[in-house]
């Protein structure tokens, strides 16, 4: 089954090994509501 993506591809989820993808204003595991990884979009 293919991944669910929303945005530029930018790497490999550390939690299930999917892709990472920009969503709005934060990045996201594509295999979500099933992973919920996230990364803030700007780190201060």
């Amino acid at each position: 089954m293919p991944t669910k993506r929303s945005g530029p591809l930018v790497g490999k989820c550390p939690k299930c090994g999917n892709n990472i993808v920009l969503k709005k204003s934060f990045y996201g595991c594509s295999n979500y509501p099933e992973c919920t990884f996230t990364l803030a979009e700007h780190f201060e």
